[in-house]
């Protein structure tokens, strides 16, 4: 079988490719270490879903097969703080926060007001990768490296009434995304929709429109899927556990 496939290697020739593609390829026998394929295997590209493979091998080795990651929430009653902690849950979904944030809901006292925390103090080197280029950060397919990366490519949008002003923020951080949020205004309900632009092809953009209640301690937070469409928001003065682009 070794030398079938040895054989079958020294007779592949590099495809013909566009002008701005690049191609590298490695292989050697595992027995005898001698290199049998070797097209710009010295040369950096991006490692694309390449990682997934390396990533599974060394779970494997390192944590094994029976590991079980524990993404956490804890409560500070004192300072009325609710805590949401990450481990690297690899197949963490929207779907998950929703029904844990539901069920979390349902354990507080009825009409109060917490402060939500993301703990990702779990990983502490760089959120991507060196191979990965900065101006391909804010694409659908390169998400950071972090213990709390939430899976269905979404981003987390959050809307505060409180103070004097309107206040926008967005998790994780993408380098160029630019988020308006000039439609938006004060009203006596809450009624929000983000839409998106083509982040494929374009410049990633966030339009906000429509209205938050302004109540001590109002906030409004989504989980909005990172591709063009609208995440459309609720009336009646509730906020969204989650919405979709």
């Amino acid at each position: 079988m070794t030398a079938f496939l040895m054989a079958l290697l020294l007779q592949l020739a590099p495809p013909d490719l566009p002008g701005s593609w690049e191609l590298g390829a490695y292989a050697y026998d595992m027995d005898t270490g001698e290199v049998l394929l070797d097209i710009n295997s010295d040369v950096p590209f991006r490692p694309a879903s390449t990682v997934k493979v390396l990533t599974t091998l060394a779970a494997l080795e390192y944590l094994g097969p029976e590991y079980v990651y524990h993404t956490s929430i804890m409560a500070d009653t004192t300072g009325r703080n609710l805590i949401l902690r990450g481990a690297g849950a690899p197949l963490l979904s929207a779907e998950d926060v929703a029904r844990t944030a539901m069920e979390t809901a349902a354990l507080l006292p009825e009409n109060s007001s917490w402060n939500l925390y993301l703990d990702i103090g779990a990983f502490m080197g760089e959120s991507h990768l060196p191979g990965w280029d900065q101006s391909d950060w804010n694409r659908t397919y390169c998400p950071p490296v972090e213990p709390l990366c939430i899976g269905d490519n979404v981003i987390q949008i959050v809307v505060s009434a409180k103070g004097s002003g309107l206040r926008v923020f967005t998790y994780p951080p993408l380098p160029s995304l630019v988020m308006n949020s000039s439609g938006l205004t004060t009203g006596n309900s809450t009624s929000i929709t983000a839409t998106g632009g083509d982040w494929e092809t374009g410049v990633p953009e966030i339009t906000l429109s429509g209205t938050i209640e302004r109540v001590p301690g109002r906030f409004c937070t989504s989980l909005c899927r990172r591709s063009a469409g609208t995440c459309p928001g609720p009336s009646g003065g509730a906020c969204p556990t989650r919405a979709w682009m």
